[in-house]
């Protein structure tokens, strides 16, 4: 287990381009079994298994009452193609299941009102997830192009331009630049993170009802 918290602040939001809060990382990073699936559930409170039906991959939300003792967070892929001269990433996916109701609450600091959504997530190679020096821009989430969470189908398209995404903190616009190509040219995973409120990624559980999240899709183009 990685005691990892990173006790961050949230920046105010206004106008027409709000500013996305600083990200903090999940405690626990897990690598779960799976089935011949590429998706790897990375960092939840208890490893969670990807499964395959029909060709796609697929995961079941932890489901429990009291949402900071279960979560799931990062889910990846591994990518090592570097994404410099793309120019966007989309990922497909469906959620279907019984009335559930999703919690990002995961954490006791996490106060700010908003709803359970879906970043993409960029996360570069040998990554010690300190969120330290270099390795603050790291991980690069699409918070700005968030998706609520909620049943049906759904496709996330984000641009890979460096204003489109955020870093575990921020800096100068100059070492937010150079972080995210650094990022791009040197990729070790892709995927999605769950979160909301303060945390673009800091988990998200059901607490009533189920949940199953199917990934019907994804490219770069």
């Amino acid at each position: 287990m990685l005691a990892l918290l990173l006790a961050l602040s949230l920046s105010g939001r206004g106008g027409s381009s709000p500013s996305p809060p600083i990200l903090a990382i999940p405690i626990n990073q897990l690598t779960a079994p799976s089935q011949n699936s590429p998706w790897r559930v990375t960092h939840s409170s208890a490893p969670v298994r990807v499964g395959v039906a029909n060709g796609v991959s697929y995961f079941d939300f932890l489901v429990c009452s009291d949402p900071t003792t279960c979560w799931i967070s990062y889910v990846e892929r591994p990518w090592t193609i570097p994404l410099t001269g793309k120019t966007s990433v989309s990922l497909s996916y469906s959620i279907a299941g019984n009335a559930p109701v999703f919690d990002y609450r995961t954490s006791t600091n996490n106060t700010c009102l908003g709803a359970a959504s879906l970043s993409l997530l960029l996360h570069q190679a040998g990554d010690n997830l300190s969120g330290q020096g270099a390795y603050a821009f790291y991980r690069w989430f699409s918070w700005q192009e968030a998706q609520p969470l909620a049943l049906g189908d759904h496709t996330l398209t984000v641009p890979l331009s460096v204003d489109k995404w955020v870093s575990v903190y921020r800096s100068t616009p100059e070492a937010i630049a150079a972080g995210f190509a650094s990022a791009l040219a040197n990729m070790g995973s892709i995927g999605l993170g769950l979160g909301g409120g303060c945390f673009a990624a800091h988990g998200v559980t059901v607490t009533s009802g189920s949940a199953r999240f199917v990934i019907t899709g994804f490219s770069v183009q």
